[in-house]
């Protein structure tokens, strides 16, 4: 009887022993999503409330895509672009840089008196760098633009020798 019993208990040891050995071999990884390659800058903006000079509440910059640039204008004279805070949207999960100092959305200075190169990079380690440009729009430009849609005023008067305006009303 101790014999029968202990045959039992063997069999049922050897039983499960091949049943966990089977289920522990038998498992493969699971499927790994592919790392996203994707480096985008998305959106690239000035806010007032980081950059206090600024008289709009926000400047955007255009994103080209197609040449990896982004154009800001700031549109008013003699504004200082040495250390502005640049607000930027990416695609998910990746990390931006200007050489190899990291950009902080909405926190880091940087000095755009010339062109700067945002490195882009992936999960996956690859890279894509946009150049961006931000220049400082004169204060005629400024305003012709916006007394071409003014429709009270009925005639501007341009002084070119010292380029200041003089609007006047008939």
């Amino acid at each position: 009887m101790k014999i029968i019993k202990f045959i039992q208990n063997l069999t049922a040891f050897i039983i499960l022993l091949v049943a966990f050995s089977a289920l522990f071999t038998s498992c493969q990884d699971p499927v790994k999503a592919p790392i996203s390659s994707e480096k985008k800058i998305v959106s690239f903006y000035f806010l007032k409330t980081l950059n206090l000079a600024l008289i709009k509440d926000t400047v955007f910059g255009a994103v080209n895509e197609t040449d990896h640039t982004v154009s800001v204008v700031i549109p008013q004279t003699g504004f200082n672009i040495t250390s502005l805070k640049a607000s930027f949207t990416t695609t998910v999960l990746t990390s931006i840089a200007i050489g190899k100092k990291p950009q902080e959305n909405g926190s880091t200075q940087n000095n755009f008196t010339t062109p700067q190169s945002y490195t882009v990079t992936a999960l996956d380690g690859s890279t894509q760098t946009y150049l961006v440009t931000v220049t400082v729009q004169s204060t005629i430009a400024y305003l012709i633009d916006r007394i071409m849609f003014n429709s009270k005023i009925n005639k501007v008067h341009l002084t070119s020798a010292d380029l200041s305006i003089n609007l006047l009303k008939i």
